[in-house]
């Protein structure tokens, strides 16, 4: 049984490379955070993880040398001349490089031996913005996979943005191997090539959408006033109902997380924390002038900036889908999600998954 792997996010570096049993794919940091370069090498690292493939195409001494280039000495610039320092060096990065490949391969031959006796039975995924969109892609890369399409997929995703320059292929219809799938919304996000994907829904997958006050980081824990680097941090209810929500949905699925890491709130803890939402409305409607980017005047100034695939007949987009959250009006409450927890709603409240709503 896996409790958990966590894998870098797109454009974050190349951290975690040196552990991958995949092919290697370092990055620059510009291509990682603009291109989203490394989408590739996460998916094929985790659908390894998940199958125990022991298959190995790994340069190790090229990662060695990787993880040693802070300590590299000057080489010699004769052709013939012996620099100690450096061949030394080398017969660091050859043990090191010996090291890796011998550790990897009995973590792998370790994953395999365990998938035949305790085969995976379920996969939850959680991603914030690019890796919010990497739930998607990595859940029907597992469905197209003979040895994966079997396992059934739940997906908690925050505020997913694809980006306008990325690599992501298949993420705007999800099959039937996703069973369960929440989606919360940055509302005050206004910033041009940010916006948000939801995707097409197989008809056997329960569903929840709901948007949260503030920009795209806001739903993540920038508690600053601009959704930006800039102002007071005064806005720290969005951040914590969001973690709050994503670590009980988590919970009733399955996945095991550390009693003492996690916020539990209690009902009233929550509503008070939408109330305070509610006294810094002032702020999150500033918000609709701050950008990341440059402000999208042309194609939408609202916080409809949610992508749909449109549902086709004979090839011709027809209609968005209606989805309870993103189009639904709640009144005096501010989102569907605080509407539902003052509604004593279980999966609101207290992630119990069987408490599901349908859709209205």
């Amino acid at each position: 049984m896996i409790d958990y792997i966590q894998v870098d996010g797109v454009g974050s570096g190349n951290q975690n490379e040196w552990l991958k049993q995949g092919k290697d794919d370092t990055y620059s940091g510009v291509k990682g955070t603009l291109l989203g370069k490394g989408i590739d090498s996460n998916m094929r690292h985790v659908l390894n993880i998940l199958r125990g493939s022991q298959q190995d195409k790994n340069d190790y001494m090229k990662r060695a040398k990787g993880l040693l280039s802070e300590s590299r000495p000057e080489k010699s610039a004769w052709p013939f001349a012996t620099n100690q320092k450096y061949q030394n060096w080398l017969k660091d990065s050859q043990a090191l490089a010996a090291d890796l490949k011998q550790g990897i391969a009995a973590r792998q031959q370790n994953i395999a031996i365990e998938r035949q006796t305790k085969p995976i039975s379920q996969v939850n995924i959680v991603g914030w913005s690019r890796g919010g969109v990497s739930c998607f892609e990595l859940a029907n890369r597992m469905l197209k996979d003979p040895k994966l399409s079997h396992i059934p997929v739940n997906i908690f995703a925050c505020d997913p943005v694809p980006g306008g320059m990325n690599a992501f292929k298949d993420y705007k219809l999800l099959g039937k191997n996703v069973k369960q799938i929440v989606c919360v919304f940055a509302e005050d996000e206004r910033s041009l090539a940010f916006k948000a994907r939801m995707p097409r829904l197989s008809p056997s997958t329960k569903y929840y959408t709901t948007y949260m006050p503030g920009r795209h980081s806001t739903l993540v824990g920038n508690a600053n006033t601009s959704g930006g680097s800039k102002g007071a941090g005064l806005l720290t209810g969005p951040g914590l109902v969001t973690r709050d929500f994503m670590e009980k949905v988590l919970t009733g699925w399955g996945t095991q997380l550390k009693a003492n890491s996690t916020l539990n709130f209690s009902r009233q803890r929550i509503i008070e924390l939408y109330e305070q939402m509610r006294s810094n409305e002032e702020y999150f409607n500033k918000m609709h002038g701050m950008t990341y980017t440059a402000k999208n005047r042309l194609l939408w100034t609202s916080k409809d900036r949610i992508g749909q695939q449109r549902e086709r007949r004979y090839g011709i987009p027809m209609y968005r889908f209606q989805f309870p959250g993103i189009t639904n009006n709640y009144g005096d409450a501010i989102n569907r999600h605080h509407c539902d927890v003052l509604a004593t709603n279980a999966f609101a409240a207290y992630g119990t998954s069987a408490a599901l709503p349908n859709a209205v």
